[in-house]
């Protein structure tokens, strides 16, 4: 008997502590909802604002936490290699400061967190060691998801990925503008800032 709530308490606790990687398709620029169409390219972005978006994608409820994800997509028209600096990335408004996206070690030290002290003071050192190889997937998933610092778009290509901006207390993603300063490489003069309103 003793055996039998054992093995059902770590089948539990193991279940508490898992990370879920879930697959989220980069479709073209004009197909999301907001997009914008510029000389050399297309970039489009969805906006997840609610619970139920961000669990589907990261398995993780991110907005209760102030925590909000943005998918771009960008397709380079042109016969020359585009740069995007994603530290350069910003949501802006006219009633707030500017917001830089957040990295996404940030965003799953925002859940470990959690994790860690829910197995801690709930379920004990089995669930903590269950708990700790979540977040190494959750940290691989998040960084996986994520644009790189320096994202290269190559002539004729498409590609993308997410930003993940923390608003302040009672500010919300929607209604801001998202804008992305997309550099020439050949010619770093050459700088188109692309917007798209949410």
């Amino acid at each position: 008997m003793r055996a039998v709530v054992t093995l059902l308490a770590l089948i539990l606790t193991s279940a508490c502590a898992s990370h879920d990687t879930k697959t989220v398709h980069l479709n073209k620029p004009e197909l999301y909802a907001a997009n914008s169409s510029y000389e050399e390219f297309v970039v489009g972005a969805e906006l997840y604002d609610t619970d139920a978006k961000t669990k589907a994608a990261f398995d993780q409820e991110l907005v209760r936490k102030g925590i909000y994800p943005i998918q771009i997509s960008l397709q380079n028209n042109s016969d020359q290699t585009l740069l995007v600096l994603r530290d350069q990335i910003e949501l802006t408004s006219n009633a707030s400061n500017p917001v830089r996206p957040m990295a996404a070690a940030e965003v799953a030290e925002e859940v470990e967190a959690n994790a860690i002290a829910h197995a801690v003071f709930g379920f004990g050192i089995f669930s903590y060691a269950a708990a700790q190889e979540a977040n190494s997937e959750r940290e691989a998933d998040f960084a996986n998801k994520q644009l790189p610092e320096e994202w290269i778009i190559r002539p004729g290509r498409m590609s993308g990925g997410f930003v993940f901006f923390r608003m302040a207390e009672g500010e919300k993603a929607a209604g801001r503008t998202l804008t992305i300063p997309v550099e020439n490489m050949s010619n770093p003069r050459d700088q188109t800032l692309a917007e798209i309103q949410f």
